[in-house]
């Protein structure tokens, strides 16, 4: 696991079928929006994240994961967008790492890490958005 800078994340471009974005509040785990190699999109984002909770053991693995997202409330209530800078574009919907009430406008929690490293420290996440690159996700 490895933490990515916003210009690391930015520059190198991963697979965008690897890219998802949570949301976790009290914590519940939301899904906020994920990167996907589409025809006529880069990503999607949802409308109301707020409705969109995944289950409780979603980050066991891969399918779990899947279909936890797909499967919520408000999936089918999302944002397309095709941008000619896909990575930076994503970035921008997602709040930054936050402390003490501060952040910085180019901070976010961006990990890249496998299906059992988000498993092993998903109870350890405080509440915040986060990016995951997971490198065994589809």
């Amino acid at each position: 696991m490895i933490r990515l800078s916003d210009a690391l994340f930015i520059s190198s471009e991963p697979d965008c079928d690897s890219v998802i974005a949570i949301r976790i509040k009290n914590g519940e785990y939301y899904f906020l929006g994920w990167m996907e190699d589409a025809e006529n999109y880069n990503y999607v984002m949802a409308k109301h994240p707020e409705i969109n909770l995944l289950d409780r053991d979603c980050f066991s693995d891969a399918d779990s994961l899947y279909c936890s997202i797909i499967d919520c409330y408000g999936y089918n209530d999302t944002y397309p967008f095709k941008t000619e800078n896909p990575y930076a574009d994503f970035l921008s919907n997602i709040k930054c790492y936050e402390r003490n009430g501060k952040s910085d406008a180019e901070d976010h929690d961006i990990f890249s890490l496998t299906m059992d490293e988000i498993y092993s420290i998903s109870d350890a996440l405080r509440d915040g958005d986060y990016v995951f690159v997971i490198d065994d996700f589809r």
